[in-house]
């Protein structure tokens, strides 16, 4: 025999925003809930449709790196790597005007990541165009 597989769907009213871990990831208008019995087992799995990532909110300096590292015609991995060495004191022939090497000083580890995961996002989109 077979496994039993169930499925509810809802469709939601304009756009629900998405918590993973309270963590907001984005927006979606279908969720629907699979269950797949087999034997002793059930698993349970959500499936979300029309998904669209929110981006997190950039602060100032976040925003300043941001545009430096979009508007650059090199790299994403030069780039990044000339950031790291110029922070550090290494010479890098890239030249880092004075305002994004002032912004990504002040930069927390986590804002960094936020900042790398946004030119991630917007690299891929631009690639996908």
């Amino acid at each position: 025999m077979g496994p039993d597989r169930e499925s509810v769907g809802v469709r939601m009213k304009g756009k629900t925003p998405l918590f993973i871990n309270g963590n907001l990831k984005g927006e979606c208008l279908t969720v629907k809930l699979s269950q797949d019995q087999d034997g002793n087992d059930t698993r349970y799995a959500y499936h979300v449709e029309d998904f669209v990532s929110v981006q997190p909110k950039l602060n100032e300096n976040q925003l300043i790196v941001f545009e430096w590292l979009k508007n650059s015609d090199n790299s994403p991995f030069a780039l990044v790597s000339a950031l790291d060495d110029d922070f550090v004191g290494i010479e890098t022939v890239y030249s880092i005007p004075t305002n994004v090497r002032d912004a990504f000083e002040k930069l927390s580890i986590k804002e960094q990541f936020v900042v790398l995961a946004a030119f991630a996002e917007w690299g891929m989109k631009e690639v996908a165009e």
